[in-house]
């Protein structure tokens, strides 16, 4: 074999190797976003089930915020209750003058 010969043949390999390298790095590429998209869907799950639960979430915050409004109205509405008997002890506790 001459030198020219060998070369064409070494440039062929080489050639050759190239297009194997590229094709390796196109499959890497592929199974990169293969797991990528399996990881958006995953994401994507999360988030609809997130977007399912804050619905009824909200809505039991809200209704427990009205319970606690309504337990604290009735408790005013008794320290309110409080504040007038105290204020009409005295006259309740005195004893009544007979009339005359």
């Amino acid at each position: 074999m001459d030198a020219r010969t060998k070369a064409q043949i070494a440039q062929r390999n080489a050639a050759q190797a190239a297009l194997q390298g590229y094709g390796t790095f196109n499959l890497a590429q592929w199974v990169q976003q293969q797991r990528a998209r399996g990881n958006l869907g995953v994401i994507n799950n999360l988030s609809q089930g997130s977007a399912a639960l804050t619905g009824p979430l909200l809505a039991n915050a809200q209704a427990s915020g009205q319970d606690l409004a309504a337990v604290g109205s009735l408790l005013g509405t008794a320290g309110s209750l409080a504040g007038v008997y105290s204020q009409l002890y005295p006259y309740i506790t005195q004893p009544q003058q007979p009339r005359t």
